[in-house]
């Protein structure tokens, strides 16, 4: 490669080009001055590759031709194109390749890097040069099936080279995935191992991807019930119903209250289908803990009392339930009824009730160590805890990212309802920190999604009562009625929430009170009447009543009557 004279290179990349070290240093990003005059060098339209000069480089033919030259034969461009494809090669991998010393001339070429455990390319652009025909890359790709360290390495190699493998590779190579993170790309596999082996182990296996993963409920559904068919088929399951799953799927997924409705209507009897109507019950309103918990501690099946204990738990939180550590205590760990991760988030839940934030904590540590990267539903449900907190700590700015944080997962797990709830509880955590323009930014996109799920909208309520604070007390007063009665309404516990928020977010007018104004004002608020604040305070019923209705002025509201129990 050359650079024309008279061209000006910048100097972060001059001293790389001349002497041909640039294939194994990273350079990061260019500024736009340098970025174009890289692109310039090379013979390429301004700011090609976005100021990268890896990508500016690999969208040339000349590394190509630089990487060619550099490779002694044709078994060598085998060996890296493999490198390239797999990202990394082991070094026993590459011992049953044959290929030891050809690695050797492909280091003395720059064109790899080795260590301990086995080989990569040296740089995104050499991978990106040889990984450019397709052909040689499949052809690679089938060779290294044979040879793979691992089921998972071989059932990946083999999807990418259009190749078979057995359902054993394809289950193993879902559960690494599931494992690292990766739903969307574990459901590829798990359905590949059921479509090879379709059995009781290999549909239990691919059930767990599909839910986790982003696809939307009618993607999800079909395969759902070929599932639940083979599970009912083998005795494993039996009686199971599709449709439990199905109003599950199609009112988490997609927000649709309606649809879930009717697939329950036309589902068998079945403990399951009673803990899905409880659970859809919850989200729209009317949450209900006694049916799910009989299920939960009688019920028949081993699936449907963890689905029965997920259901009393959600009913049991949103109704802060007096009863939830005492049911808890009398749980089994040791049976599996409910999944570990979930069993430490229900303890974190009723430390935060009780405001025992160091309980909390733990309990939320020992969660996430045995929540799986791929469940990003539960992820999501421990930043809101987190976030919660903070918030009744009356440390909104530090709610903000973990609420943040809990709507992102949402967003990429498409669960629509959790995130509608979490964007609600996000917004009041703005709102209450004073950033008001981006709590409104929050709300108007939970409008944005379906209005499946009631039970977050008194939060929404209370953000719009933290902006109202800074102009309107009246106006702020209002809201913090509206949130109380909507949450009633909806079967929602909200005297916490709204606890929290009167404690840190307090209208400015209030501030504008004398001490004894404010003094008065919380009496009359407690309904005392004015004679009897006069003889508590040793003043006058005049002067108790003069000092109300100059807090009733300042404070923009119209009678005694309305002055908060917040003041």
């Amino acid at each position: 490669m050359t650079v024309p004279d008279g061209v000006k290179i910048p100097g972060s990349v001059h001293d790389a080009l001349i002497d041909g070290s640039w294939t194994r240093v990273a350079l990061g990003a260019l500024a736009d001055s340098d970025a174009d005059a890289l692109a310039e060098a090379v013979g390429l339209r301004s700011a090609a590759g976005e100021g990268n000069p890896g990508l500016i480089v690999a969208t040339t033919d000349r590394l190509i031709d630089v990487v060619e030259r550099r490779l002694p034969d044709e078994a060598s461009r085998d060996v890296l194109v493999a490198i390239c494809a797999t990202g990394a090669l082991t070094w026993s991998e590459i011992d049953r390749l044959g290929a030891t010393s050809t690695v050797d001339h492909l280091v003395v070429a720059d064109l790899v890097d080795v260590d301990v455990v086995g080989v990569r390319p040296t740089s995104e652009a050499v991978a990106a040069s040889v990984l450019s025909d397709e052909i040689a890359r499949r052809r690679v790709l089938v060779d290294l099936v044979a040879v793979a360290d691992t089921s998972a390495r071989r059932a990946r190699w083999a999807l990418a080279a259009g190749a078979a493998t057995t359902a054993a590779d394809h289950s193993a190579a879902a559960a690494e995935l599931l494992a690292q993170g990766d739903p969307d790309g574990a459901e590829v596999h798990a359905a590949l191992a059921f479509s090879s082996d379709p059995g009781p182990s290999t549909a239990i296996g691919w059930l767990p991807p599909l839910l986790m993963g982003s696809a939307r409920s009618a993607a999800i559904a079909p395969k759902v019930r070929r599932i639940v068919a083979s599970l009912s088929e083998s005795g494993v399951i039996r009686d199971l119903p599709a449709e439990a799953f199905l109003a599950t799927l199609a009112f988490m997924k997609d927000g649709d209250a309606d649809r879930a409705v009717r697939e329950l209507a036309s589902a068998p009897e079945h403990e399951l289908v009673v803990v899905a109507r409880c659970l859809l019950g919850t989200y729209t309103g009317t949450p209900n803990t006694a049916e799910p918990l009989r299920i939960a501690e009688n019920g028949s099946g081993h699936f449907t009392r963890q689905s029965a204990w997920a259901a009393w738990f959600l009913a049991a939180s949103l109704t802060e339930s007096p009863d939830l550590d005492a049911v808890l205590d009398r749980v089994d760990c040791g049976s599996g009824e409910i999944v570990p991760a979930l069993f430490a988030a229900m303890r974190a839940r009723g430390a935060i009730l009780r405001r025992d934030w160091a309980s909390a904590h733990a309990h939320l540590d020992s969660s996430a160590e045995q929540t799986s990267p791929s469940d990003l539903r539960m992820r999501a449900l421990l930043h809101m805890y987190r976030s919660e907190i903070a918030w009744y700590s009356s440390d909104a700015a530090q709610a903000i990212p973990s609420a943040r944080r809990a709507a992102d997962l949402l967003q990429r797990s498409g669960h629509l309802s959790d995130q509608r709830v979490a964007l609600q509880w996000l917004a009041l955590a703005l709102a209450s920190a004073g950033r008001f323009t981006d709590a409104r930014t929050a709300l108007d996109e939970a409008a944005g999604l379906p209005r499946a799920a009631v039970i977050g909208d008194h939060l929404a309520v209370l953000a719009e009562a933290a902006t109202a604070a800074a102009t309107s007390t009246a106006e702020y007063l209002r809201l913090v009625a509206d949130a109380r009665a909507i949450a009633s309404s909806h079967g929602v516990f909200a005297e916490t929430v709204v606890g929290g928020l009167v404690r840190h977010v307090r209208p400015r007018a209030v501030d504008s009170l004398t001490a004894r104004e404010l003094e008065i004002g919380r009496l009359v608020a407690r309904r005392l009447t004015s004679r009897e604040i006069a003889d508590r305070l040793n003043l006058s019923r005049r002067t108790v009543e003069n000092h109300t209705a100059n807090a009733c002025r300042k404070l923009g509201i119209n009678s005694r009557r309305d002055l908060p129990n917040e003041l």
